[in-house]
């Protein structure tokens, strides 16, 4: 069997994969890591949330993606 993504996250509560399947997002505590799925390595990490990640969506050309969180925000982020 193949080994899964290793996320330094303590508790993920939301993930999202890229319309095209290449970028997986994982949100839990206060940010948000985008993963390369081929690769199973982080791209980067967002930050700006103050409490937990609780949605992620990819946008349709997966260039953007929204979070919603514990703390009452949605924040948009650019992921080229």
């Amino acid at each position: 069997p193949s080994e899964g993504l290793r996320c330094p996250q303590k508790r993920v509560r939301a993930v999202a994969f890229s319309n095209s399947g290449r970028l997986l997002a994982s949100g839990s505590d206060r940010d948000v890591i985008i993963w390369d799925v081929a690769t199973k390595t982080p791209v980067t990490t967002l930050q700006g949330h103050t409490d937990g990640i609780t949605s992620l969506q990819f946008s349709p050309n997966d260039e953007q993606l929204v979070s919603g969180g514990v703390d009452g925000t949605a924040r948009l982020w650019d992921t080229k």
